[in-house]
């Protein structure tokens, strides 16, 4: 039999010729940058641009990032990574680059005693790893089970498999260890749930270091916050009500000015002056809403900063 000379054949894949880099984003105030064993590798010189990635996303949660470098002289155009954590450490989302992908196998290896997370990136996907020193980059979100597990110490390790079967090979992660700090979705979640029991906890975290009547001001604003933000979800909001509960907001923040005049009091006057100019002469309510909205995610990201700080 002769053979088909338009088949391609896939060159094959050896292992030395790629590289897994990694690390973690720690978000507790105390650190808030990227977890590395020793000093950061150079290939990492992207550094500036994604922490910027992570701004833009949710700076206040652990980041696992993981980075393929190829230096073969052809691209891998099918792989997949395959995560491995303890059974309190959960991976949430998983982005590569800037796109969402789907994490395709979210289970429990009774062999490894290990949670696994598998994200597979097949062709047809069309992103592929370049050749000749090319990188892919890959976040993952990272959450715990339960409150229990803070301050508590976990690994992330594992695998990537690159091509196709049956000449697929594997080039390991290894492990990065990091202690979860802190919990920015507890937080968030009391935020919308329970604001009276995190006002109270609060409370007690500050109340050495600023007056009682300093701090209640700071608590109240959690309220006023949420009532903007609910406002800027209605779809019959007016600009000027808009604006008047965006001031309030403002000025119960600026009777705790001691706990909020190095961010969280300028980044509040920024946006209102931004939204008092959206709602000039020819109001833009839309725009004003989504200003609004943007502003109330990461305002919540800095209370829960100003939380762990103390």
């Amino acid at each position: 039999m002769v053979a088909d000379p338009t088949t391609e054949r896939a060159p094959p894949v050896y292992p030395h010729e790629f590289t897994t880099l990694r690390t973690i984003w720690d978000p507790n105030p105390g650190n808030r940058d990227f977890v590395w064993s020793r000093g950061k590798p150079d290939e990492y010189g992207e550094l500036p641009g994604i922490k910027q990635w992570i701004s833009d996303k949710n700076p206040n949660i652990y980041w696992f990032l993981l980075k393929i470098v190829n230096r073969a002289d052809y691209p891998v155009t099918e792989w997949n990574v395959t995560l491995y954590t303890e059974q309190a450490l959960m991976i949430t989302k998983a982005h590569l680059d800037d796109k969402r992908v789907r994490i395709v196998d979210s289970s429990f290896d009774t062999d490894k005693n290990r949670n696994k997370y598998v994200v597979s990136i097949p062709p047809e996907l069309g992103v592929s790893i370049p050749a000749k020193g090319g990188t892919r980059l890959m976040y993952f979100e990272t959450d715990i089970r339960c409150e229990d597990a803070l301050k508590m110490e976990f690994g992330v390790s594992g695998v990537v498999k690159l091509g196709a079967t049956p000449q697929m090979i594997e080039v390991p992660i290894r492990e990065k260890r990091f202690t979860y700090a802190c919990k920015y979705g507890d937080f968030k979640k009391m935020f919308y749930g329970s604001i009276d029991a995190l006002a109270s906890q609060v409370m007690e975290n500050l109340q050495d270091s600023y007056r009682r009547e300093i701090v209640q001001n700071f608590t109240n604003s959690f309220r006023l916050i949420r009532d903007f933000e609910n406002y800027c979800k209605d779809r019959y909001a007016e600009p000027e009500i808009l604006i008047d509960k965006l001031e309030a907001v403002y000025s119960s923040l600026r009777a705790a000015e001691p706990i909020t005049k190095e961010e969280i009091l300028p980044f509040v006057e920024e946006n209102l002056d931004v939204i008092r100019k959206l709602g000039g002469a020819a109001p833009n309510v839309e725009a004003q809403k989504e200003r609004g909205m943007r502003m109330c995610e990461r305002l919540i990201g800095l209370l829960h900063q100003v939380k762990m700080e103390r």
